[in-house]
């Protein structure tokens, strides 16, 4: 079963998402911020029929910084995260509260970023390994997944000539 992003997502709790997206949230109450951004990409990839696009980080982020000045500032002190982002490169800010809303906005965008690649990393190791092989019936080259019995050749045929199925030369007879 081939496992897509929104399942790896969806599969994951609210402690282990906000741990992925390195949020660095004070307090056990305030888990609903990571599971805002969990939700808002999960929506994300059901628009767009299960497919990421980096778009998407960009209206996540800017969909989850508050308006309001009080909202901004709480967020702002919740979120350790905060702290952390470099706002040299965004020039100054008339006021504190631009800024802050800034740094948010950047907390935000990583961890919609780290959520995706981590999902993603969570796919390909599901994914088995392919071995290249010759067949150990006709010696033809061959590729397959060790254990499995379907092991194909360049021409995507599963069988030697003579109608026998293709194996690994180490299993060949």
């Amino acid at each position: 079963m081939v496992r897509t992003l929104a399942d790896v997502i969806r599969a994951m709790t609210p402690h282990h998402a906000h741990n992925v997206m390195e949020l660095s949230i004070r307090g056990e109450g305030n888990l609903n911020l990571s599971e805002g951004v969990r939700d808002a990409v999960l929506e994300a990839l059901d628009y767009n029929s299960g497919e990421w696009d980096d778009d998407a980080a960009h209206e996540i982020a800017d969909s989850q910084v508050p308006v309001y000045t009080s909202d901004v500032f709480r967020e702002a002190g919740l979120i350790g995260a905060v702290a952390s982002v470099d706002m040299s490169e965004f020039g100054p800010f008339d006021d504190i509260e631009s800024g802050l809303k800034m740094a948010l906005y950047e907390v935000y965008r990583t961890a919609v970023y780290l959520l995706v690649e981590y999902a993603r990393d969570e796919i390909e190791s599901d994914e088995p390994e392919i071995i290249h092989t010759a067949c150990g019936r006709c010696g033809l080259d061959i590729e397959g997944t060790p254990g499995e019995s379907d092991w194909r050749d360049r021409g995507n045929n599963s069988h030697c000539r003579n109608g026998a199925a293709h194996v690994p030369a180490e299993s060949g007879e």
